[in-house]
């Protein structure tokens, strides 16, 4: 809940010390570099690199939970390459493969070695199909130019929905990065209101439109488009999003 980076640093420093005190130091910190279903949670600028330097002097490996927001999501290969850090590890899942069952986890040898073959298990294991639907999700990104399309069309137009919603009351903060967009739903008192969210997902699924409820008190309606989404239907969505937000808002 504390939201000062220098602060939430500091805290993570004391506790690694205290790890240590106690001869049980800290053999990994886990971070998602964008919090995806907490609300497209954004960390400040450093707070990640100030992971990575507490992760290496303490000799902890970082490992990066990219399930979310690894492959595009977040208009770069992985969200954690907008800090320039890079990690031990990377977990890896959803974007993977756009939904076909398989996760991976990416490492230096160093590190994936050390555990002999055979010693662990796996929930998705690699099959063939998985596989092949990992290596043509991979090359259609590259092929396509996707991560440009992202940064330079997905997200801009996001932005859009931000622009339409900036009047409307009980709307606070609208959080995007790359092709997500979350907007926290409030009640008249400032408060989350997870109720007026859910109204709002179930009217937008009425008129055929997806979107995602997230954020820490389920009060976030997040637009998450597939990265190659053609210009004029994320417009489209966008445009309905924002009335029915509106709608939902002005009325109730």
């Amino acid at each position: 809940s504390d939201s000062d980076p220098d602060r939430c640093l500091q805290r993570l420093s004391s506790e690694l010390d205290r790890l240590r005190a106690s001869s049980k130091p800290a053999a990994a910190i886990v971070i998602e570099a964008i919090q995806g279903v907490s609300g497209v949670a954004i960390p400040a600028t450093g707070f990640l690199r100030g992971v990575r330097d507490l992760a290496t002097s303490h000799g902890a490996c970082l490992i990066c939970d990219e399930v979310w927001c690894g492959f595009g999501r977040a208009g770069r290969w992985f969200a954690f390459e907008r800090e320039d850090v890079i990690p031990d590890m990377v977990v890896t899942g959803k974007g993977l493969t756009g939904g076909l069952p398989m996760s991976a986890v990416a490492g230096p040898a160093s590190v994936l070695k050390e555990w002999p073959a055979g010693v662990h298990t796996s929930t998705f294991q690699g099959n063939p199909v998985a596989c092949g639907m990992a290596s043509a999700t991979v090359r259609t990104i590259r092929e396509q130019g996707l991560l440009g399309h992202v940064a330079n069309t997905v997200e801009p137009g996001l932005k859009g929905l931000q622009d339409a919603l900036a009047e409307v009351p009980r709307v606070g903060k609208t959080r995007i990065a790359g092709a997500q967009a979350a907007i926290d739903i409030l009640n008249s008192a400032g408060a989350p209101d997870a109720a007026a969210a859910a109204r709002i997902q179930a009217a937008a699924l009425s008129d055929r439109l997806l979107v995602y409820l997230g954020g820490r008190h389920g009060n976030s309606i997040m637009a998450v488009p597939p990265i190659n989404i053609a210009f004029d239907d994320l417009e489209k969505g966008i445009d309905l999003l924002a009335v029915l937000i509106e709608r939902e808002l002005r009325s109730n």
